[in-house]
C-alpha cells in the first residue's frame, strides 16, 4: 500500500509532503531468504540501487535511515562513493553494558526493564554490522518499567530520546563528521574528534 499522509501536509519549506515522498516498496522482503537465497539477495540488491537511483536525481549527499530494518550491502560498496554518507537513528543506545542492538530494541528494552530502567536512542554511521558503526550522538532518558507497553515506549522514545539525538546527531555530522568524509573509507571518530571541539550538551552528552 502507499503512504497515508494528511491532505495538505506540508513541510517547513512549504512544499507538499506528498510531492517530495518516494513510495518504494521492498519487495525483497517477501521472499524467503532460506528457501531462495539467491532472489532475495539480487532483489534486495536492485532495491538499494532504486534508493541510489532517488538519491542521485535528488542530488542528494547523505542518506538517513530510520527503522529502515534490513542490512545495507550494495550502498555501501566503496564504488558507490557513500561510505560515512549514510546514517542511522537507532532507538537504544549501540555500545556499552546498557546496549540494544538488532530489530527489537524496543521489546528488549522492557524485557530487561527490572534490571535497568531506561533507554534511549543512537545516532550512528552505518557499516555493514548491524547497528555497529561509529557513534556521533546519543542519550538514554527514557525510564521504562516492565509494565510499559511497547506502543507507549516508542511514542516516548521518540519525544525523549530520538528527536534530540537526532537534532544535535546531525548537527554534528554535517559540522564535523561529514567534512572528514571521503566517501570510501569509514572516519575514525578519534580523528574526527581530534580537528574539532565538541560543545558538551546536557541533554545528549553523559
Amino acid at each position: 500500500g502507499e503512504w497515508i499522509l494528511p491532505a495538505g501536509l506540508r513541510n517547513q519549506a512549504g512544499e507538499l509532503v506528498d510531492s517530495i515522498t518516494h513510495h518504494m516498496p521492498s519487495e525483497f522482503r517477501r521472499i524467503s531468504g532460506k528457501r531462495e537465497p539467491d532472489r532475495k539477495r539480487e532483489t534486495k540488491s536492485a532495491y538499494e540501487g532504486e534508493i541510489l537511483d532517488v538519491m542521485r536525481e535528488m542530488g542528494a549527499e547523505v542518506i538517513l535511515s530510520d527503522h529502515l530494518m534490513f542490512r545495507i550491502d550494495r550502498m555501501l560498496d566503496p564504488g558507490e562513493g557513500l561510505v560515512g554518507r549514510i546514517v542511522n537513528i537507532h532507538p537504544a543506545i549501540t555500545n556499552g553494558p546498557t546496549a540494544l542492538r538488532g530489530a527489537f530494541p524496543t521489546q528488549d528494552a522492557i524485557d530487561r526493564a527490572d534490571e535497568y530502567g531506561y533507554t534511549g536512542a543512537t545516532f550512528h554511521m552505518i557499516n555493514k554490522t548491524i547497528d555497529d558503526g561509529p557513534l556521533v550522538a546519543d542519550t538514554e532518558p527514557t525510564h521504562i518499567t516492565s509494565a510499559t507497553k511497547p506502543m507507549d515506549l516508542r511514542y516516548m522514545n521518540y519525544s525523549q530520546a530520538k528527536t534530540p539525538a537526532l537534532i544535535v546527531g546531525l548537527d554534528r555530522y554535517f559540522h564535523q563528521f561529514l567534512p572528514m568524509t571521503d566517501g570510501i573509507t569509514m572516519p575514525r571518530v578519534a580523528d574526527i574528534n581530534k580537528g574539532f571541539e565538541i560543545t558538551p550538551n546536557p541533554v545528549l552528552d553523559r
